[in-house]
């Protein structure tokens, strides 16, 4: 096989490894390997044995937990049932933005006045409530802009998973390529580096990229597959 041919059989693997993960926006997969065969796999999700759930009414005995006198056997008399919830690993926040440029906004409490984080125009002034409450709303030439937050609480990325995976078990990881669906978050990056990974190889690129320039800047190869 070609080192294209090896890459894309890779990173196939890789997304339908990723097809296991319980996240809701982003499902990630990776596949680590040397000398063309997979050592470790790995897929954003939860902790070994961490599982949410989320109660529903039991859909057999419509929350009675009795059936013809029997003990509803899919609730176990309880009338509900648990689900293991789907991961939302990003979430939508609103913030305020300057109109001129599109960028932060600077409150300044003692002059009361507002001002663009770039080009440092004032574009607003902030007006106390009366009622000694501390309360003050903006007034302004900005919008709001909704911007995703990566909550990295309870999900280990796939990359990481893979990584840990090879440390459990004993697998040396020097040398080797990492296939991932989505490129690796600048925490990740410390680990791969850190690992011994010497190539990383993926499909889409993730919005933040400071990852990236810094494994490039660490000596490792880094490419993006195109088919």
């Amino acid at each position: 096989m070609t080192k294209y041919q090896i890459d894309k059989t890779m990173l196939k693997t890789a997304e339908l490894w990723a097809q296991q993960s319980k996240c809701i926006r982003n499902k990630v997969g990776a596949v680590i390997a040397k000398d063309s065969r997979i050592i470790s796999i790995g897929y954003n999700g939860t902790p070994s044995g961490y599982i949410e759930y989320e109660e529903k009414i039991c859909d057999e005995c419509k929350g009675i937990g009795i059936i013809n006198y029997n003990v509803c056997y899919k609730c176990k008399g309880t009338g509900i049932i648990q689900i293991p919830k789907e991961l939302d690993c990003e979430k939508e926040k609103e913030k305020l933005v300057s109109k001129c440029c599109k960028a932060d906004i600077i409150e300044d409490l003692k002059s009361n006045k507002i001002y663009c984080s770039k080009c440092h125009d004032q574009i607003g002034f902030i007006n106390h409530a009366n009622d000694n409450s501390g309360n003050y709303r903006l007034i302004g030439d900005f919008e709001t802009k909704k911007e995703l937050i990566t909550d990295h609480s309870k999900v280990i990325h796939a990359e990481a998973n893979a990584i840990l995976f090879a440390a459990k078990e004993g697998i040396p990881l020097k040398g080797t390529t990492l296939y991932v669906t989505l490129s690796p978050c600048s925490e990740c990056s410390k680990m791969i580096i850190q690992s011994g990974i010497k190539r990383v190889v993926y499909i889409e690129e993730y919005r933040e990229t400071s990852g990236l320039e810094l494994m490039k800047k660490c000596g490792i190869k880094v490419e993006q597959f195109k088919e």
